[in-house]
């Protein structure tokens, strides 16, 4: 729930649930397995890098003339004035980690999977 919001609970930083849950549980299986394979367009991270050296990374949440706004993997909002920004580089990847499936068992993921099936 770091990413989605599910069931009132959670962070919207990642698509609904729903598009994914109207596809069937192989569907959603895969999309916990391989999260790069299908991206939105809104929701491809982004990495920013300041004139500092800084590096932030996320989503794009808003972007003006004067700022870029990142919403992290964690939820968090963060705006750089563009006068700041060295470089802002597409990544072509999402948020969600790689190899979600090295930390949960078997049962786990099934749990899991009957969980963001039915979850509303």
């Amino acid at each position: 729930m770091a990413c989605h919001r599910v069931e009132g609970e959670g962070r919207e930083t990642g698509p609904a649930l729903a598009a994914v849950q109207a596809r069937g549980a192989e569907a959603m299986l895969l999309a916990v397995l391989d999260p790069n394979r299908e991206v939105l367009p809104a929701y491809l991270a982004h990495a920013a890098v300041t004139a500092d050296g800084r590096v932030v990374t996320g989503v794009v949440a808003a972007q003006s003339e004067g700022s870029v706004t990142l919403r992290t993997a964690e939820g968090d909002e963060v705006t750089i004035p563009r006068d700041d920004l060295e470089s802002l580089t597409n990544t072509k990847r999402s948020l969600m980690p790689e190899g979600f499936e090295k930390s949960i068992d078997a049962r786990g993921m099934a749990d899991l999977l009957a969980y963001l099936m039915s979850a509303r």
